[in-house]
């Protein structure tokens, strides 16, 4: 599914970090890492605006269900 610019949270890389549940935030690295190669065949969604990349708190969402699907 691709994200809806219009009814998703729009969220930076950056900020995105501290939006991934757990003990601590995730780097930014991670979230470059998990857009590009992805995790056990899951990628983030991400989207280019103006030369700004951004993602959403349910693109966060969709990834962690799409990890945990399998359990």
């Amino acid at each position: 599914m691709a994200i809806d610019t219009i009814s998703e949270t729009l969220l930076t890389l950056p900020s995105a970090t501290m939006c991934v549940p757990g003990k601590s935030t995730v780097s930014v690295a991670t979230m470059q890492r998990w857009r590009k190669r992805g995790v056990r065949g899951v990628v983030l969604e991400t989207i280019l605006i103006g030369g700004s990349r951004y993602t959403s708190l349910q693109a966060i969402s969709r990834f962690i269900d799409a990890l945990n699907a399998g359990e």
